[in-house]
């Protein structure tokens, strides 16, 4: 196959998972492995934040919403266990620390992205799995929310055209509105500082947001 280079490497039999009947490396070699790739230009093939989102995915669940009870790829107390297993191998000083702002819940590295961009900013801690709830209204569970603030934040892909989901949208901001909160609804491209700008236009907006309770 073009661009395919092979490599030989001897691998602990904790860490061989099978997924759909494909042998593949374990979330945490596979997590060192990256985390020590180099890009063709010679640096880190994965920044820092891109490491705590690779994390966040493997540690993800939930404990309200469509997708409660459902297990993590790997636990965070088991996923430390595994890194400490396999130390010392280069890449793991950047996982320990990238482990540090891991946070559980995140379904997309698109929301691990918003929420670090956020501590960044000096805002209060925005949470994944998170739950608004009004009587006699259905609860919805945003993206990322911070209670002391009442803001909550949606991060839109393409899913949110079809039918279905724009109604569900709609809904979750009546019952957002309806609890006294803020939504705000953001792309991939505001989540990232752009060329010329000095923040990611997701901070400006829960700035304004914030300005505006007072």
């Amino acid at each position: 196959m073009t661009g395919v280079i092979g490599h030989k490497a001897e691998v602990a039999q904790a860490d061989r998972w099978s997924i759909g009947g494909v042998l593949v490396t374990g979330p945490a070699l596979t997590a060192v492995q990256l985390a020590d790739q180099r890009s063709t230009a010679g640096g880190l093939a994965l920044s820092d934040d891109a490491l705590v989102a690779l994390l966040d995915g493997v540690v993800t669940q939930h404990s309200k919403g469509f997708n409660r009870g459902n297990p993590p790829t790997r636990n965070f107390n088991d996923l430390v266990s595994d890194l400490e297993r396999l130390s010392p191998r280069r890449g793991l000083s950047r996982l320990w620390e990238a482990l540090k702002r891991v946070s559980v819940g995140a379904d997309s590295a698109l929301e691990t992205h918003a929420r670090l961009a956020l501590a960044k900013a000096g805002f209060p801690l925005f949470v994944h799995d998170l739950e608004i709830r009004v009587p006699g209204m259905r609860p919805v569970h945003p993206d990322l929310g911070n209670v002391e603030l009442r803001i909550s934040i949606q991060v839109e892909g393409p899913h949110h055209d079809s039918p279905g989901q724009r109604v569900r949208d709609i809904e979750r901001l009546q019952v957002t509105e309806a609890a006294g909160w803020i939504e705000i609804r953001v792309t991939a491209a505001d989540i990232f500082t752009r060329p010329g700008e000095l923040e990611p236009r997701l901070v400006s907006l829960v700035r304004a947001a914030v300005a505006s309770r007072r």
